[in-house]
């Protein structure tokens, strides 16, 4: 009989050891994730560079694509700084918003950068505005 009562007391002494191991780690993982600050919301318009530009929608920036115009004279150096910040605009990063699409606008006109409801105008694609406003905006689109 004593020894049938050691064996439930080495038993019982384990059972608690595990249930203190077990509550030492959901209190651990309750007190870091209440200080977790991660968020899966949109950024909020207002937060970024550029200006808030209600009709810059459609389904290209939706997906957090950007779109860059450029009059001619500033075409190609405008497609450079798009490649250094995003790479050539193939399909794929196209479907996942991750690409930077530029396009040819009439001489004369400034360099006008559109993501999801935010814009930019500066007069050369040199203005370090542009890259800035480039790499905060690739990828945050509305969805």
């Amino acid at each position: 009989m004593g020894r049938y009562s050691a064996l439930t007391r080495r038993l019982l002494t384990g059972l608690a050891l595990v249930a203190l191991a077990v509550g030492g780690v959901v209190l651990a993982l309750a007190f870091f994730t209440s200080r977790d600050a991660a968020t899966t919301e949109a950024p909020v318009a207002a937060e970024g560079p550029g200006l808030a530009a209600p009709g810059a929608t459609g389904a290209s920036l939706r997906q957090g694509n950007v779109e860059v115009t450029a009059p001619p004279a500033e075409l190609a150096p405008v497609r450079k700084v798009a490649d250094d910040v995003a790479g050539p605009p193939t399909p794929e990063l196209r479907a996942v918003g991750q690409a930077i699409l530029v396009r040819r606008a009439p001489a004369g006109a400034d360099v006008t950068a559109r993501a999801w409801r935010r814009e930019l105008r500066v007069p050369h694609a040199r203005d370090p505005r542009l890259r800035e406003f480039l790499e905060f905006w690739l990828g945050r689109g509305a969805g």
